[in-house]
């Protein structure tokens, strides 16, 4: 499993000068994050069910 910035890392997203990423950004990769966690879970239970 990956945290949140590795994932803005592997999206491209650029680190600001601090060294982090910026909110807007970290908040786009969570968001995606669940996305693909809900789609993830929708076909497993699907999958299970036949």
């Amino acid at each position: 499993m990956r945290d949140v910035p590795q994932f803005c890392s592997d999206l491209g997203y650029a680190k600001q000068k601090a060294g982090g990423f910026k909110t807007r950004d970290k908040q786009h990769a969570m968001r995606l994050l669940d996305a693909l966690t809900t789609a993830e879970l929708a076909v497993e239970a699907r999958v299970a069910k036949r």
